[in-house]
């Protein structure tokens, strides 16, 4: 009789390396800890150039400026306001857990300035989005889990 070749496909290490991966995929901690600087960079940079994934915020209602003016005028101190939201901007917090990360405002009605919408007396706010992750550090986190996950096959 003759002998019938045959082939032996031994994907033991392939199957083990995908199961790394999907360990790695279960628990980014350490990725979310890596990029929370560039993260809090990010957040920084859109309150510095005041403006959104729209672009830049609309300024200051007329009526705001003549508020703080003749607030000025009457001897109140007030410190200048360096943008349309004021301290908002540095309440911003990263927060992470295994498989999320997060940005948030600590300021309960931040979403108002986030979203834009009507606040009390009848008065509107229009959105000045400042709670985002731009284009560049979404491409950054991107790379970097994409590392993550690829490193541990």
């Amino acid at each position: 009789m003759t002998p019938t070749p045959s082939l032996r496909l031994d994907l033991e290490d392939v199957l083990d390396g995908y199961d790394a991966m999907s360990r790695a995929g279960r628990d980014l901690t350490a990725v979310w800890r890596e990029v929370t600087p560039l993260v809090r960079r990010d957040q920084s940079e859109h309150a510095r150039l005041q403006e959104g994934t729209e672009g830049r915020w609309p300024k200051l209602a007329a009526s705001t400026v003549a508020q703080r003016r003749a607030a000025k005028a009457r001897g109140r101190k007030s410190r200048p306001v360096r943008n349309a939201l004021g301290k908002l901007p540095r309440s911003v917090v990263v927060r992470y857990n295994r498989q999320v990360l997060k940005i948030e405002s600590k300021v309960p009605w931040s979403g108002v300035h986030q979203d834009g919408g009507s606040v009390g007396r009848g008065a509107t706010v229009p959105a000045r989005e400042h709670v985002y992750f731009s284009a560049q550090a979404l491409d950054r986190i991107v790379e970097r889990l994409a590392q993550h996950i690829a490193e541990a096959f």
